[in-house]
């Protein structure tokens, strides 16, 4: 009895570790007027054709949808400045959740339809703080210069690391030593 059930606890301990390496994750970051990321498993590997939505925060209402590329790389164009959330779905019942907050969002003001102003002394410059132009090319030069800095760090976080695995395998062996201390005394033997 004794060595079915400690069998079957080290068992269940030993394989959860595999249902763990294969989560799914997704990054995303927004990038001027579009929602850019990618889906890829905690161990690093990228996943082709899985199926990406985009939702509004507010709502649960499905807004767009598209496929990873062979990267597993997805693109969402968008034009409301509200938060998003990003689900990544792979079809065998992994599902990930990325959300993108409406301070990330930039959408441009619409472009005239002509290039030349009917009266050039008229228009604001483009350096003007009021103008708007000016935050909205600060706020697009700096997402494009964070966003690469968040996918790596995202990757870092997601990488096993030597400790992770020191620990987990002390977290085994403390629990066995419970185990056994825990049989001991229920046969009134000492250790």
């Amino acid at each position: 009895m004794f060595n079915k059930t400690l069998l079957t606890i080290l068992g269940f301990l030993i394989f959860h570790g595999p249902v763990q390496a294969h989560q799914l994750k997704v990054f995303a970051y927004a990038e001027q007027d579009r929602i850019t990321g990618e889906v890829y498993f905690s161990g690093g590997q990228k996943l082709k054709n899985a199926r990406v939505s985009l939702a509004s925060l507010k709502g649960d209402d499905e807004i767009a949808n598209t496929r990873t590329d062979t990267d597993g790389s997805f693109s969402f164009p968008v034009n409301v400045r509200q938060g998003y959330r990003i689900s990544a779905n792979s079809g065998e019942g992994h599902v990930a959740h990325w959300d993108v907050q409406m301070s990330e969002v930039i959408v441009s003001e619409s472009e005239p339809d002509s290039l030349q102003p009917s009266n050039p002394a008229s228009l604001p410059p483009l350096c003007e703080p009021q103008s708007g132009k000016l935050k909205t090319l600060i706020e697009s030069a700096v997402s494009g210069q964070v966003a690469p800095l968040r996918a790596e760090l995202q990757e870092v976080q997601d990488e096993r690391r030597i400790q992770d695995i020191l620990g987990g395998i002390g977290y085994i062996a403390g629990l066995a030593g419970l185990g056994m201390l825990w049989f001991s005394r229920r046969r009134g033997s000492r250790l």
